[in-house]
């Protein structure tokens, strides 16, 4: 049996409340109010693999590449310096994007889901956000390939239903975002694997999967199929077309090879619907999946799904191959997006993890690589600085990475990995007036690394006494008045290690008393100058530091049965500290710090277990416990009367909640789930008043 991993909970010091605010349900609710939570989430860097389409938007200088996986991400790049700017995991079950297309004049962009039945998934560009999803009907399965007319408000969608049954055709209303019709194909039309438009005189063209391929041509006036056409023998399964822009021919390049030699491409005449020719690629260039023509018309461009990866350049003027480019790096290229005004291509490999090679397409070379990222799992510790609108998650990789968010649109900007050795960091503090973060290792030694925030990069880190039992850092405060980070231990007895920030050094540690074991949390009261640090133990303790000379004050224990507190929050100006148990259900246990006694606990409903997390609003007389449960849990506690304020049930993956931040002034807390796909909750609370969707643009 797996021994249960025991981990801290990381409490943000958002040290003050806002000052002011005009909104109004910002006042502080009265005890019999109800609590009304809502959540969102987003992904850290999780498996951005198999990146199977992609689009371009060239105003913005933005490329979007959408994942085969479940759920699907799509991941967006900045083509001026090649680097990612964020990523937007989709619902559970919005898996395996297969199609992407782009209404640049609307700014939204579609993506296909191809499940049972298909989903078609609105993104909002400006803000990178899902606005909504359309589910096709009963047997409009597996859409693979789908085209847009966004001058009539119109996208098509092409099926691979399966069982024999014959393709399908859906036609969706972009201005209500709304299924149009459906046109099934003929029998023996059983898949679509490629389409392409012709906006000029209103037809699209879609490509079969079969031995040989087929092209059927769509009258988009009447929605109607006005005929197929059959390639020869040896030029199966068409897996890309694309239409030259006078709208003149049409080209389809094929999975399959010819002899010794590589894969076709066919011409295909417009005008009466004929094969004209077929270019058959250099031996290794097969299996042409993404195509693409660059605006005057004169080059199409193709990549292929080999290893390696292959690109190959076709003059149209005389249909002939015109150069090749063999990558060393990156294989299985299935999408391609093109910059002709800037000489620049990028092409989307289907690998795991994902890479995007950018082009020079003039003499056809590769400029440089992005490669995206599948490791980041796990969220440890939870930092955020709302002053400056980002939070920071470090995530249990080897070794491990910080996560940085920014918070107005919630979406992730940078992922900085830390050096070899440096691993799991359950515990960490922030400096925001500094621009300084410092995160604890549960490690053996430990270490204690040092972020500088401004530019994003790590500074420097110490390594502190394996001999002196300074091992397994679990919970953090920081003093930053006075200049001091203090790091509790997960041993028996457990140590605290007090940092001087100031030159960054190990100033001196503090043992405490045998049974004081297990330091998972702690809270600090800076103006009385004291420290509280809790205990992994049954019944719990909570040990006191006297902050002015480093030293035991005392300790309190609470009653039996009131054990291993994971979790601590404190409220200075109300006099109280608040800590959540690790037990079933959970348990919050009330402390009055001026005579240091124990108040009274409150025992949660049952699920609501393992308080490993928890953040506070004392402003507005709230407590929020995250449980180390499946699926996650979110509890509000009311801090006057010591009630349980309200529930919410967290979704699909979002689980196992061993970190937690808020930001009092937009009403937002942040939990980290400890999992894979890592996942960050947000979560909005309106005390007393309505229910709405967290705002992703503040």
């Amino acid at each position: 049996m797996l021994k249960r991993l025991w981990v801290h909970i990381l409490l943000l010091a958002v040290l003050t409340a806002p000052a002011s605010s005009t909104l109004a349900d910002l006042t502080a609710p009265k005890a019999s109010q109800p609590l009304y939570l809502a959540s969102d989430h987003m992904a850290l860097f999780p498996g951005e693999n198999n990146l199977m389409s992609a689009i371009i938007d060239r105003a913005h200088g933005f490329a979007y590449f959408a994942t085969q996986t479940a759920p699907g991400y799509i991941v967006k790049v900045r083509l001026s310096d090649m680097t990612r700017q964020a990523v937007l995991r989709l619902n559970p079950g919005e898996d395996n994007l297969t199609v992407s297309l782009l209404d640049a004049s609307h700014g939204f962009a579609y993506f296909a889901a191809g499940v049972k039945p298909s989903i078609i998934i609105k993104v909002a560009l400006a803000s990178f956000t899902r606005v909504s999803a359309l589910t096709l009907q009963t047997g409009e399965d597996g859409v693979f390939t789908g085209v847009i007319d966004p001058a009539n408000g119109y996208a098509y969608f092409g099926t691979a239903v399966g069982g024999g049954q014959p393709a399908r055709i859906i036609k969706v209303n972009l201005s209500n975002f709304s299924r149009s019709g459906s046109l099934v194909l003929n029998p023996g039309e059983l898949a679509l694997l490629s389409s392409a438009i012709d906006t000029v005189h209103s037809f699209a063209y879609f490509g079969l999967d079969a031995t040989p391929a087929g092209v059927v041509k769509i009258n988009l006036a009447n929605f109607s199929r006005e005929g197929v056409l059959w390639l020869n023998s040896n030029e199966s399964r068409a897996r890309s077309a694309v239409v030259d822009p006078a709208g003149l021919y049409a080209y389809f390049g094929m999975e399959a090879k010819i002899g010794s030699s590589g894969s076709p491409v066919v011409r295909v005449r417009l005008s009466d619907f004929k094969r004209v020719d077929a270019l058959v690629l250099n031996s290794g260039e097969q299996g042409v999946f993404s195509e693409a023509i660059e605006d005057s018309g004169t080059y199409l461009y193709a990549v292929c799904d080999t290893n390696p990866g292959r690109i190959v350049k076709i003059n149209l003027t005389n249909f002939t191959r015109s150069a090749g480019l063999s990558l060393a790096a990156e294989t299985n290229l299935r999408s391609l997006v093109l910059d002709p005004a800037n000489d620049g291509g990028f092409a989307g490999s289907y690998t795991s993890p994902g890479k995007v090679v950018k082009l020079q397409l003039s003499s056809l070379a590769r400029q440089s690589a992005l490669t995206l990222s599948q490791g980041d799992k796990r969220v440890t510790s939870t930092l955020v600085d709302p002053q400056n609108g980002f939070a920071y998650f470090a995530v249990d990789t080897t070794p491990a990475r910080i996560a940085k968010v920014r918070l107005s649109d919630f979406n992730q900007v940078a992922s900085l990995a830390l050096n070899p050795g440096e691993v799991s960091f359950f515990t960490g503090v922030l400096d925001p007036i500094h621009g300084f973060a410092y995160f604890g290792s549960n490690t053996s030694p430990a270490k204690v690394v040092k972020i500088n925030l401004a530019d994003f990069s790590r500074v420097d880190s110490i390594t502190l006494s394996a001999a002196g039992f300074e091992n397994y850092l679990r919970s953090s405060l920081i003093d930053i008045t006075a200049g001091f980070a203090y790091f509790g231990t997960d041993l028996n007895p457990g140590r605290i290690v007090k940092i001087d920030l100031s030159n960054f050094s190990r100033l001196s540690a503090l043992p405490l008393n045998s049974g004081e074991a297990g330091l998972e949390s702690a809270v600090l009261d800076s103006t009385a100058g004291f420290a509280y640090f809790s205990t992994r133990t049954d019944p719990a303790m909570v040990v006191k530091v006297r902050l002015s000379d480093f030293s035991r004050f005392s300790a309190v224990s609470f009653l039996p049965g009131e054990a291993n507190v994971m979790s601590a929050l404190i409220d200075p100006a109300g006099g109280f500290a608040y800590f959540g148990t690790d037990t079933s259900p959970g348990q919050v246990i009330k402390l009055r710090l001026s005579d240091f006694s124990r108040v009274g606990s409150l025992t949660l409903n049952s699920g609501e277990n393992g308080l490993q997390s928890a953040v506070i609003d004392p402003s507005r007389d709230i407590a929020f416990f995250g449980s180390y449960t499946y699926p996650g849990r979110v509890t509000g506690v009311r801090l006057s009367t010591l009630a349980r304020a309200g529930s919410l049930a967290l979704g699909d993956a979002e689980n196992y909640l061993i970190s937690g931040a808020i930001d009092p002034a937009h009403q937002d807390a942040y939990f980290g789930a400890y999992f894979d796909p890592t996942l960050v909750i947000r979560l909005h609370y309106t005390p007393g008043f309505s229910l709405f969707v967290p705002a992703l643009n503040r």
